[in-house]
């Protein structure tokens, strides 16, 4: 924001010899300054850090065939309490992300748009499958994952190996049915669902 402070000066010259009958200047009181137009305070942003953003990976398309089926999800804050996991047993297949809630006791949307699919198939136990992901944040080009989804203690863990380098992604709880997946993260306060395809 600019703030200007224009000072104008008037300095009165007698054109007559005799001082005493030279008019006295009158004192500028200069121009107020410009406190300027009051900012925009901006549209509701998403409160706090996300745990993780989806299956980042390689744009390529080298580490998996999977198909970006998931339609643009804001994140959604709630004033309601937060659900408790209820566990289950998860089912293999393709699964899209369909809402992305934060119980923080405030109502409105966040800023982040998301788009992200899954392809869970069967591993050596029910507690554990492969995973192939696709991940999209705000209208980017789409970047896919591949490495496994596995249960233990009641808390979802997704690890990705290709491409390397990618840390472990933990959850602290889930629940499951035939339709729907969906995982808790507590420290903040979020809810992800999946819808089974």
């Amino acid at each position: 924001m600019r703030s200007a402070l224009i000072l104008i000066g008037a300095i009165g010259v007698a054109a007559c010899s005799d001082d005493s009958k030279a008019p006295t200047p009158t004192p500028d009181k200069g121009v107020v300054a410009d406190t300027g137009t009051k900012g925009d305070t901006g549209a509701k942003g998403d409160t706090g850090s996300k745990p993780d953003t989806g299956a980042k990976g390689d744009a390529s398309g080298a580490c998996s065939n999977v198909t970006q089926l998931g339609q643009p999800v804001k994140t959604q804050h709630s004033n309601q309490t937060m659900p408790t996991p209820a566990g289950g047993t998860i089912v293999p297949g393709t699964y899209t992300r369909t809402a992305e809630t934060i119980y923080d006791g405030t109502t409105g949307t966040g800023s982040d748009i998301d788009r992200e699919t899954w392809r869970l198939t069967a591993g050596a136990s029910t507690d554990s499958f492969k995973l192939e992901a696709a991940y999209q944040e705000n209208d980017t080009a789409p970047v896919i994952g591949s490495g496994t989804f596995a249960i233990s203690g009641g808390k979802p863990t997704m690890t990705i190996t290709c491409p390397a380098g990618m840390a472990p992604q933990n959850w602290d709880g889930y629940t499951a049915s035939a339709t729907e997946l969906k995982l808790f993260h507590n420290g903040n306060k979020r809810v992800r669902t999946f819808a089974k395809q």
